[in-house]
């Protein structure tokens, strides 16, 4: 193209978790992406929430010894989601979709290098509900020094604390 200083094959607009995955991934094809970002830091709402993945039959969860399957998943958030009409995010469809990607979207994060790990005892919030998991299926990015980011250590979301640890460590 002429007229432009750049040009890129993907343009992903905000930086949160998903979007950031998505540019990831874009990369890895040798993909030019760049991310648009509102704000004057990234993360956001997964910044915001903590960053915590929620992703059933993980393999943090079989490294660990605990047993939980696709279909464990899938009868969990039919239980606590059922056919709202007001959420059309939830369908079936996309449920399945959820529960089938999320370990393989974990094993692509792993092998760019994303360090994660299960939390210790992190239950499902219904763990009671059919599909529940009592031990949970949380996964967690693994603490890092933040001065590794140099100058973006300030551009990222500002977690509850200064604490070098993981909330349920307060």
């Amino acid at each position: 193209m002429q007229g432009f200083d750049e040009s890129y094959d993907f343009v992903v607009v905000g930086s949160g978790g998903g979007s950031m995955c998505a540019a990831l991934y874009l990369r890895s094809l040798g993909k030019r992406v760049l991310i648009l970002e509102k704000m004057d830091i990234v993360g956001g709402t997964t910044g915001r929430s903590g960053g915590v993945l929620w992703i059933p039959a993980n393999p943090f969860m079989a490294a660990a010894g605990i047993a939980d399957s696709p279909e464990q998943g899938r009868a969990y958030l039919e239980a606590v989601t059922g056919s709202q009409p007001d959420a059309p995010a939830a369908t079936p469809e996309r449920r399945d979709m959820f529960v089938t990607e999320g370990p393989r979207m974990l094993d692509f994060l792993i092998r760019q290098g994303i360090e994660l790990a299960r939390a210790d005892y992190w239950p499902d919030y219904y763990d009671e509900a059919p599909g529940g998991s009592e031990p949970g299926r949380t996964v967690r990015a693994k603490l890092f020094d933040i001065k590794e980011l140099g100058t973006w250590q300030d551009k990222l979301f500002p977690g509850f604390t200064e604490l070098p640890a993981y909330m349920d460590e307060m």
